[in-house]
């Protein structure tokens, strides 16, 4: 895909300012979060039910989604609500624990045994849990590719919808020394 403009800016003011007052606004800033963090939890009920064996720790992933998109409703605080992401992010990727991959020719390129499960969103090359990039198995490296393709396609439709795509409402690209571009991060939640 390709979006060109003859100013080299493709972004309308009035789409640029609602970016800007609804990252500034924090009631404004919460509507949207909660509204794609319901999104987000969606599509994961849907990911687990489609995608994930069944087993208690897909059906407790599933239940918790369920709750904690009926709580993100009482939420006053984007902080409140980031707390009751990051619980349903654990019980997501716990329910992955044990996923396997099935490997061609094993006897004549052998594969580690940490190649052959999934264990956790993180990298071994960094030692931190929470830390999934530059990953070490290859379903990790294979959801971070799929997050940069889906980055690279949202950042484009934030430019061909005239919106600012380094303008975000959750993640903010000021804080940061990579600046990527925050408004296609907003966009990918819901699609994580």
């Amino acid at each position: 895909s390709m979006v060109m403009s003859p100013t080299g800016y493709s972004a309308i003011p009035k789409k640029v300012s609602w970016q800007l007052e609804t990252r500034e606004n924090q009631k404004q800033q919460l509507a949207f979060a909660i509204e794609t963090t319901r999104n987000k939890f969606k599509a994961a009920i849907e990911t687990l039910e489609k995608h994930i064996s069944k087993s208690e720790k897909q059906i407790a992933a599933i239940e918790i989604h369920k709750k904690a998109s009926l709580e993100l409703l009482k939420s006053k605080s984007l902080s409140f609500l980031l707390g009751i992401e990051g619980k349903a992010a654990l019980a997501y990727w716990h329910a992955w624990r044990g996923l396997s991959l099935k490997w061609k020719s094993q006897s004549r390129y052998p594969i580690p045994d940490e190649w052959k499960v999934f264990r956790a969103r993180s990298s071994l090359l960094t030692g931190v849990e929470s830390v999934s990039m530059r990953a070490s198995n290859p379903i990790n490296a294979m959801l971070n590719y799929t997050y940069a393709v889906l980055m690279t396609e949202l950042r484009i439709k934030a430019i061909a919808d005239e919106y600012d795509p380094m303008i975000g409402i959750l993640h903010d690209q000021r804080r940061r020394k990579d600046r990527p571009p925050a408004f296609a991060l907003d966009l990918m939640e819901p699609l994580r």
